[in-house]
């Protein structure tokens, strides 16, 4: 394709909203704001639930932008959402955007620009709209994965690129619309499986709404826990899940008062070396002025890498004795109304 070809595609902005109507507003406002030929873009909002209809609906009679509404089906899932809006859009580059999302202006020619340098997948760049010391694990983790590894581990980051060649052949496989929960880790997964390029726009930059309060974070991290559980134990086993718990026994064993042991101490010593590794690999060197800081973020990070991997026993627990029940509906027919 000639660059003049390339710089001719059409983007389709495809934008999932269930009950969004607290955040719809803001989301689609920014998109009127990006720094990109408005010609070629159209913008899809997949609505329903609430006010988000009518907010969607009268965002598309004001724009200046090729924009329209498609009527979500009833708790229909993210992935029917997506798929509906896919399927009644033809831009040669798909775009989807979380509801919940504030664009920047250099946000769309971010996304582009990597799809240009012949990537078939490429991940946006998120910030928290609440800066606290739970929105801060979440963005650390994901700058220590790609420092460690370079490559993207998880789509999502509220904003993806996708080539529509790329995916036209197996939508129904990367869009599941059985699956309701951990739609991105799947996503992922399915990418990977079939030997796409993923890459991971910097300049994408977004401002999201994240789990910024403990109860947010249990809650989040338990549902991905029960989506993804059965996957990963199909893939890989029992041996990851075992893994959290072995480290989660010891780590408790370590801070309860009346359970410390020498073993213990040492799973602790290793697991805070290996964590410090990671950090300074990713962040470089630490100013002697923000030591300080930086122990009282390291411990409640390290508080954070504890209430997780508990959690993730608790699901395996519960996977195993069948008390879950979200992983069930990644199984037969979907739920119908």
């Amino acid at each position: 394709m000639s660059n003049q070809a390339m710089e001719d595609e059409r983007i389709s902005i495809i934008i999932p909203a269930w009950e969004e109507e607290t955040v719809l507003h803001d989301t689609l406002n920014s998109i009127e704001g990006v720094d990109y030929r408005p010609d070629l873009i159209d913008v899809t909002i997949v609505a329903g639930g609430g006010k988000t209809i009518e907010i969607a609906r009268s965002f598309c009679e004001k724009s200046g932008l090729n924009a329209q509404v498609l009527v979500q089906d009833d708790r229909s899932g993210k992935n029917q959402a997506i798929l509906q809006g896919i399927r009644a859009t033809d831009g040669q580059i798909i775009v989807l955007l979380d509801a919940d999302t504030v664009v920047t202006k250099g946000w769309l020619e971010g996304l582009v620009k990597m799809l240009r340098e012949g990537y078939d997948v490429v991940n946006g760049h998120q910030e928290p709209v609440v800066d606290n010391w739970v929105t801060r694990y979440e963005l650390a983790s994901n700058e220590m994965m790609l420092a460690k590894n370079g490559l993207v581990y998880l789509l999502g980051n509220s904003s993806i690129a996708l080539r529509r060649e790329s995916i036209a052949a197996k939508m129904e496989e990367y869009f599941d619309p059985r699956v309701y929960r951990g739609v991105d880790w799947m996503l992922t997964k399915k990418l990977r499986e079939n030997g796409s390029r993923i890459g991971y726009a910097k300049d994408a930059l977004v401002k999201t709404h994240i789990a910024s309060t403990l109860n947010e974070f249990i809650v989040q991290h338990r549902r991905w826990d029960d989506a993804c559980l059965p996957y990963e134990v199909g893939m890989y086993g029992y041996k990851g899940r075992l893994y959290y718990a072995l480290m989660s026994c010891s780590l408790l064993a370590t801070i309860i008062p009346g359970l410390w042991s020498i073993p213990a101490l040492a799973v602790l010593c290793v697991y805070g070396l290996r964590r410090a590794t990671d950090f300074r690999r990713t962040f470089g060197g630490i100013p002697r002025f923000s030591m300080i800081y930086t122990f009282q973020g390291f411990i409640s990070w390290m508080a954070l890498d504890l209430l997780m991997m508990m959690l993730s026993t608790i699901s395996l627990l519960s996977y195993l004795v069948g008390a879950s029940k979200s992983h069930k509906r990644f199984k037969g027919p979907r739920p119908v109304g």
